[in-house]
């Protein structure tokens, strides 16, 4: 079997359309140094007196991580984040936009709620101002494919070969 190939994060592209009208796609991937999904899966206590030490997997969340470079002027990030905080929408992210989609660059797509902007994080004198803002996935999210492969994160299995996040 040959050596699977490596996921090199390029020339992403993160692209959020908002659900209210005007529903114009708005492109965020030069306000970005870094983005990726993350997962975590509550543990819920069942433990008893028979069983002191038993727990199940509770509720899982995922998110969509980026570091964000702030940026004011009229194409800064503030100004184009801003009107859209705390409002939901859709994110299509393809880790190689200057590749096309395929089965080794998907493109995801989730619904999410944009976090909430403020308008200078805090920074150090003579740093550049960046803030990690975290997207909450409130959908599935699909992982589409050229080969006309699209599925969903919940219908991949239970292992981590495959899943979309």
């Amino acid at each position: 079997m040959p050596a699977p190939k490596a996921f090199v994060l390029r020339k992403p592209s993160i692209i959020f359309t908002p659900d209210a009208a005007p529903a114009t796609p708005i492109d965020l991937s030069c306000f970005f140094r870094a983005a990726g999904f993350s997962s975590d899966v509550d543990d819920v206590d069942t433990s008893t007196f028979c069983a002191p030490t038993a727990s199940e997997p509770g509720k899982e969340t995922r998110k969509f991580e980026t570091t964000a470079v702030w940026s004011f002027g009229t194409d800064g990030l503030v100004t184009v984040l801003w009107p859209h905080s705390l409002k939901s929408g859709s994110i299509a992210y393809i880790p190689d936009s200057a590749a096309a989609v395929s089965v080794d660059n998907p493109e995801f797509t989730f619904t999410t709620t944009i976090p909430p902007i403020v308008p200078h994080p805090k920074t150090d004198q003579g740093d550049v101002a960046t803030e990690d803002l975290e997207f909450g996935v409130n959908s599935d999210i699909t992982m589409d494919t050229t080969g006309g492969v699209t599925r969903t994160a919940t219908e991949s299995d239970t292992s981590d070969k495959g899943k979309a996040a």
